[in-house]
């Protein structure tokens, strides 16, 4: 009973592994990853072969009997991509390829030196873009471009309405925009001393220059 059983596995053990290996050619995909920044392209390739046959999460890719395959970002985020080739009528699967796609964060600007977005006359406030944008950049006062800034964090020392434009690293060709940081800068409260002579003390009041 042992040496069936034996037997028996013995024989599965050789039926996979032809069907493993049942043509003399091995069907791949290049890339064997992928990824796609929104709204853009790309293209996998397969080796040359009598004919093909794309799946895409499994469903047959229609009218597509070509060595390669345009995927694209969102249409075929998070698909997963396989062919089969066929040569001298013998087909073979390729491994499956997954095309991810990439997300971009919400662009934002933090504010350090102002206080609900006012700060004091001659203090020097500190955008900076907090988000991962790293390309491409460009900072706006009053919709206007500021000219030579396109580092990730400026200093401000006027009064308006100030925004950026950038993009990730992984998608520099993807530009975000920010929303608008409305700054002001008023006068300092500066500290006064009067005697009440009523009372005989004197008291201190605050009072703002000008």
């Amino acid at each position: 009973m042992v040496m069936k059983r034996i037997y028996f596995f013995g024989i599965l053990f050789m039926l996979s592994g032809l069907l493993k290996a049942q043509c003399p050619f091995t069907a791949t995909i290049t890339p064997s990853s992928i990824s796609l920044c929104p709204f853009r392209s790309d293209t996998l390739f397969t080796e040359t072969a009598d004919s093909y046959q794309w799946f895409r999460n499994g469903a047959p890719v229609n009218n597509n009997n070509l060595p390669y395959l345009v995927v694209s970002n969102p249409a075929d985020n998070n698909a997963s991509i396989l062919v089969v080739q066929t040569i001298d009528g013998c087909s073979e699967s390729s491994s499956p390829v997954t095309v991810t796609g990439i997300s971009l964060p919400k662009m934002t600007i933090n504010i350090d030196g102002a206080t609900s977005g006012t700060a004091c006359l001659g203090d020097t406030v500190n955008l900076s873009i907090n988000s991962g944008q790293t390309e491409n950049i460009t900072w706006f006062r009053n919709g206007n471009p500021i000219a030579g800034q396109t580092g990730t964090s400026i200093n401000i020392v006027q009064a308006g309405n100030y925004s950026a434009t950038g993009a990730i690293a992984a998608c520099p060709a993807n530009t975000q925009f920010s929303t608008g940081v409305i700054l002001s800068f008023t006068n300092a409260p500066v500290p006064q001393i009067f005697e009440d002579e009523g009372a005989g003390t004197c008291l201190l009041y605050t009072s703002r220059r000008g």
